[in-house]
């Protein structure tokens, strides 16, 4: 449940007319069955976030000082209306009708879309999506509009070649379905455009109805943390599943790696995470790439050196995984190999998926990505395949192996 998760953070206000109440937030995240194990630490990262908003306050006056703030208010409404102008394009450039797509979590948990089309408007409706999980990759609103604001905004980037292409569809294929395993060819072609250069905001979701019952991307709210479903795995790997699941019912792209490949390691004195690369999905122009992180991650690895200084790991291996994607037309891209051997006695906690069944699937004739793999092998030479998700405490000499999948192919090979 999500009392177990941590430290419950319901609205606090932080600073009020100047005033800090840094010390109700610290006595907060030392409070509940399970505290923070540095407060000390946490502190400083929400410092940070207080300068950043800060200055960002403070640049904002600036402008208006600068240009006056009847000038800048009107400004912020064009660049929503533009962003709405832009995905009322792009949506009134695909045939009118619905588009449907079902992927998998790795527990077999579905996850459904219909895309239903009418001019430049669309519903997005997620009715079909299996109820709330017993596991923590339950999501919630705020993650799913995430999600699908930027799904939408990789559709207004496909360009104005997409008309070209949907006129193909208008007759005889009002609707498509498919799931991971069986997916249908795509009306888009992606292609740059003027709007590509358009800035993230919420007028991508002006001419968009989002549908939303009450399922394991939308969970039951409850004042008693212990009564709500955890969610901490819906937010680096459900929202993965739900870009696969909208770009898989659009055409834009073969399904990415669809993981963030979450690491943790420490003890009682450090904690340590990383969100691992792998491989990106083929689009109908041009194959996958290799080892980045994709979609929802928006993070980037600690280098080799660094984290052997800071850190009592070493690095052994951090490479390609040739082969990995998906071959097709256009192949997926490869995920990587990543080996660490532990200097200490630590606990490890892995959260990955697509270690299977529900490999990243490709499209229009594509063939699906490799899954994943975690391994750990023991200084006394035992193996030991960890499936997608463990907590396990390691020893000296203890070697980490991850293996992260690759994207899928996108059109028949040949």
């Amino acid at each position: 449940n999500l009392g177990e998760e941590g430290v419950l953070i319901r609205n606090l206000r932080l600073v009020s007319a100047g005033q800090s109440h840094e010390d109700a937030l610290a006595a907060l995240l030392a409070s509940g069955k399970f505290p923070s194990r540095n407060v000390a630490d946490n502190l400083a990262d929400i410092r940070a976030q207080v300068a950043a908003n800060r200055l960002g306050a403070r640049l904002l006056l600036d402008l208006v000082q600068r240009r006056g703030a009847d000038v800048v208010r009107a400004y912020m409404g064009h660049l929503q209306q533009a962003a709405s102008a832009a995905m009322r394009r792009a949506l009134d450039r695909l045939p009118d009708g619905e588009y449907r797509f079902t992927d998998h979590l790795d527990d077999g948990a579905a996850i459904t879309v219909a895309i239903r089309i009418t001019g430049d408007r669309a519903v997005l409706d997620f009715t079909g999506t299996d109820p709330v999980l017993s596991s923590n990759l339950n999501a919630n609103r705020a993650i799913v509009t995430a999600a699908v604001m930027y799904a939408l905004r990789c559709l207004i980037g496909v360009g104005a070649g997409l008309r070209a292409k949907g006129q193909e569809l208008r007759a005889g294929q009002k609707s498509r379905g498919s799931t991971s395993s069986s997916p249908q060819p795509s009306a888009l072609s992606p292609q740059p455009s003027l709007d590509s250069q358009l800035p993230l905001n919420s007028g991508v979701l002006e001419p968009i109805t989002l549908v939303l019952p009450e399922c394991l991307l939308n969970p039951p709210e409850h004042p008693d943390p212990a009564q709500c479903p955890a969610m901490v795995g819906g937010n680096v790997e459900t929202s993965q599943r739900v870009v696969d699941v909208l770009l898989g019912a659009l055409g834009i792209a073969a399904a990415s790696q669809g993981t963030m490949n979450n690491l943790t390691f420490g003890d009682g004195t450090f904690g340590y995470y990383e969100t691992i690369c792998g491989g990106s999905g083929a689009t109908p122009e041009q194959d996958g790439a290799d080892a980045v992180h994709t979609h929802m991650t928006n993070t980037r690895l600690t280098d080799p050196e660094v984290i052997e200084r800071r850190y009592p790991v070493r690095l052994h291996e951090f490479r390609i995984r040739r082969g990995s994607g998906g071959k097709g037309h256009h192949c997926g891209g490869d995920g990587i190999v990543r080996r660490i051997e532990f200097l200490r006695p630590l606990k490890v906690s892995l959260l990955t998926e697509r270690r299977g069944p529900y490999a990243p699937y490709g499209l229009d004739g594509g063939e699906s990505g490799a899954l994943g793999r975690n391994t750990l092998t023991k200084a006394t030479g035992e193996t030991i395949n960890l499936g997608g998700k463990a907590s396990f405490d390691v020893a000296v000499g203890d070697t980490l192996t991850l293996e992260s999948p690759g994207g899928g192919g996108y059109g028949k090979a040949g």
